[in-house]
């Protein structure tokens, strides 16, 4: 590998979200499965703007998000923890990686 790909590489924390039990929850009511994805847009962009992170990618009822820091990541993903707590039939898996990109 050369020097110049290796020196353009970053270290990043890559965050991925996942809805709890989407596929149920859309084969049962299409209109609330639109829905939980309408609000988790409005409820989780203004978190990862708040925390430095980059918006990538919405796949389905998944996310993904990219942060210049690990601890960013981490406080992120709290807060959107915390902030959906109180949701009715909102439950998200948070999954965080690092490394080279």
């Amino acid at each position: 590998m050369s020097k110049q790909k290796i020196s353009t590489k970053k270290l990043k924390a890559i965050v991925f979200t996942d809805v709890v039990n989407f596929t149920k929850i859309s084969a049962e009511d299409e209109q609330k499965a639109l829905g939980i994805i309408q609000k988790q847009r409005e409820i989780l962009k203004p978190i990862v703007i708040e925390h430095k992170g980059e918006w990538l990618k919405e796949i389905g009822d998944g996310l993904l998000f990219s942060f210049d820091s690990s601890l960013d990541a981490v406080r992120c993903s709290i807060m959107i923890q915390e902030s959906l707590r109180d949701v009715d039939d909102f439950k998200l898996r948070i999954g965080i990686h690092q490394g080279d990109i």
